[in-house]
């Protein structure tokens, strides 16, 4: 049984090494919160993956204010028989699934820390007939570039990279040429691309151009409540599969898109679902309409992507994942062991208790705005 006497946040501010443009603007630092969950001296961490405002409304302002004053207190106030529990827990605040995932993440370190079994161990125990491959392959994102040449500068700094996908960020007139500019560089690595939600309706001709590209997937064109739009452009495609990523912010709603047909893949993003166990949830639902997934990131640190490994090994991801290491994204990690990348583009799920890492606390100490400690 798990009980919770204290939880502290700290509110971080993470420097990027270097700007990261998409469609919602250019990203050069990240701000986010970290839980520290204590149960019988215990303690467990969780990270806030969110980057509103333009992904999603959360911002680590709204986290911080909605673990505070709400998901705390109902976790302080209550016991878990298991960590799939938080959903019920959590189900009387409406929306805000980062911040419900950023909590959960760390009851289920705390789970797998007092049994001694690591996050992978546990989602094994939920898939008996199968065994759950230790490592998962991931991608490159290439955000947005000012040019072609800058593009090609880019594209050249990955040669010494194994890349088992090359995902780039498009817009309505950066798509076309450099699609085929990436192609022309790399044209035997499969390659996505993700228009974080940039087209129009009216743009809809111009993706169904792309169609004879080779492209393993177009991820969210359209805005995240057009289910109508993506409908329509995987109805014209005829070779490429739509992925949805933005518009999936719950199992339920992922249920309705694939009734209407709106996509053949689903990027499974565990803090916009909600946390780790909506996000089973969804690949269990994805199995049972023969929809592939894939696993997204979301910029996060060690903290974060170590959740994200073990997620990425269940049986339906059948895409390559966005799991950068931190030291490329912020130059340091918020944990002291590093994330096991091998040579050949995979990415291994931690093995220690719970999530697998210890955490850097001087680091995170060195990067905090604030902090709080709340308890029981």
């Amino acid at each position: 049984m798990l009980t919770f006497e204290q939880v502290e946040l700290f509110q971080v501010r993470l420097p990027r090494v270097s700007a990261y443009r998409t469609s919602y603007g250019d990203h050069t630092w990240r701000e986010t919160v970290l839980a520290r969950v204590v149960s019988n001296g215990i303690e467990g961490w969780g990270e806030f993956s969110g980057d509103g405002p333009g992904f999603s409304y959360e911002t680590a302002q709204t986290a911080w204010h909605i673990l505070k004053d709400y998901l705390i207190p109902l976790l302080c106030s209550t016991q878990l028989e298991t960590p799939s529990m938080c959903p019920a827990l959590f189900a009387g605040v409406r929306g805000h699934p980062f911040a419900k995932a950023t909590l959960e993440a760390a009851v289920w370190d705390v789970a797998g820390k007092q049994t001694g079994t690591s996050l992978h161990a546990l989602l094994q125990r939920l898939y008996p007939d199968q065994t759950l491959r230790t490592k998962a392959p991931v991608g490159v994102s290439i955000g947005l570039q000012p040019s072609i040449f800058a593009l090609e500068v880019r594209l050249e700094q990955l040669r010494s990279f194994h890349l088992p996908r090359i995902k780039l960020k498009v817009r309505p007139g950066w798509d076309d040429a450099a699609i085929k500019a990436t192609r022309l560089a790399y044209p035997d690595t499969p390659l996505s691309v993700d228009g974080n939600s940039a087209y129009a309706r009216g743009d809809i001709d111009r993706l169904v151009a792309l169609d004879d590209l080779d492209l393993t997937m177009i991820e969210q064109p359209f805005g995240p409540d057009d289910l109508y739009s993506h409908r329509d452009l995987q109805a014209r495609l005829q070779h490429t599969p739509v992925c949805l990523d933005e518009s999936i912010h719950s199992v339920r709603t992922a249920e309705s898109a694939l009734r209407w047909h709106a996509c053949r893949v689903i990027n499974i993003k565990q803090g916009r679902v909600g946390g780790l166990t909506q996000a089973i949830e969804l690949h269990n639902l994805c199995v049972e309409h023969h929809i592939p997934v894939y696993a997204g990131g979301m910029f996060e640190t060690g903290i974060g992507k170590s959740l994200n490994a073990a997620l990425a090994c269940l049986p339906n991801f059948n895409f390559p994942g966005d799991a950068v290491p931190p030291e490329q994204l912020y130059g340091f990690d918020l944990i002291q062991n590093r994330l096991d990348y091998s040579d050949d583009g995979e990415l291994s799920a931690p093995s220690g208790p719970g999530l697998g890492f210890t955490v850097d606390l001087k680091q995170i100490k060195a990067r905090t705005q604030t902090s709080l400690i709340i308890r029981k």
